[in-house]
C-alpha cells in the first residue's frame, strides 16, 4: 500500500496555492534589475519556480526581454531556493542592481550585467 507523506501533500498545496507553476518550455533570455528578494512564505502573488526546493522568490523589473512570457517594463517573480547560491552574493548586494538572466530547461542562470 502506498502512503502520501504528509509534508511532500503540504509543500505541492503550498506552491499550488503560492501559485508556482514550472514551465520548462520558457527559454530564452531577458535583462532587468533586482527589486526585491523575499521569503516564499511571505510572497503575495504568483511566480514561476526554478528550483525543486523554493525557499525565496526574487522579483525582476525587466528591462530587456527575447521571451513573450516576460514583457519588458513589468515585474516578474521567481521562486529559487537560494539568493545567495544563484547569484553567489548576499540578498542585500543583488538588490537594485542589474543582471542578464537566462531560462533553458527549467533553469535560470545569472551573468552580471
Amino acid at each position: 500500500m502506498n502512503k502520501f507523506c504528509p509534508a511532500s501533500i503540504f509543500v505541492f498545496a503550498l506552491l499550488t496555492v503560492m501559485g508556482c507553476n514550472n514551465n520548462p518550455e520558457i527559454q530564452g533570455s531577458f535583462e532587468g534589475q533586482v527589486i526585491r528578494v523575499e521569503l516564499l512564505s511571505q510572497f503575495e502573488g504568483k511566480a514561476v519556480p526554478i528550483d525543486l526546493d523554493p525557499r525565496f522568490v526574487i522579483v525582476i523589473y525587466v528591462t530587456q526581454s527575447s521571451l513573450n512570457e516576460i514583457p519588458v517594463e513589468q515585474q516578474a517573480a521567481f521562486c529559487i531556493h537560494s539568493p545567495t547560491r544563484l547569484f553567489a552574493k548576499q540578498p542585500e548586494q543583488i538588490v537594485g542592481q542589474s543582471f542578464r538572466f537566462i531560462l533553458k530547461d527549467g533553469d535560470l542562470k545569472v551573468e552580471d550585467n
